[in-house]
């Protein structure tokens, strides 16, 4: 009993240590923009790759005709507004809007990139290499702007 009377002190000093680091980081968001990114990349690689294999026009490559990716698509938007939703808890007001801002702006991206899928049925390799850049940089200054606050 008196050891704990003894550090109740230094207790209560380790848990507002604990709660004053790093207030603005999430790992959880962390995370998600990493497993996000991944995901994005492994897909819009394994295209660029089939694309290369396959010697056909790109209207009959099953692998990325749009019926074929659909899920992909539902997914990714689910993550990126489950992730939009995880950085509205931010409690700093500005770094919050840049964060929901991040995530809007890739959503929106996502959203085009789709539409164009849709339209076509197929994409181009070009497309989809500039937008793969295009996400990994998108998604680095995401993830950036997330770990600035880390330490």
């Amino acid at each position: 009993m008196s050891l704990i009377k003894i550090n109740a002190p230094l207790l209560f000093l380790f848990f507002l240590l604990v709660g004053c680091v790093a207030p603005n980081y999430d790992a959880v968001s962390e995370q998600q923009i990493s497993s996000i990114q991944n995901e994005i990349d492994l897909k819009l690689s394994s295209w660029t790759e089939v694309i290369d294999r396959e010697q056909k026009p790109l209207s009959e490559i099953k692998e990325i005709q749009y019926a074929n990716n659909i899920d992909f698509y539902n997914k990714v938007q689910a993550d990126l507004r489950s992730l939009e939703i995880r950085l509205s808890l931010n409690k700093n007001p500005q770094i919050r809007q840049q964060l929901i801002t991040f995530s809007q702006s890739l959503s929106k991206q996502l959203t085009t990139f789709q539409n164009d899928h849709k339209q076509r049925g197929y994409l181009f390799r070009p497309q989809i290499e500039n937008q793969r850049k295009l996400f990994n940089v998108q998604m680095k200054s995401l993830l950036a702007t997330q770990q600035q606050f880390k330490s």
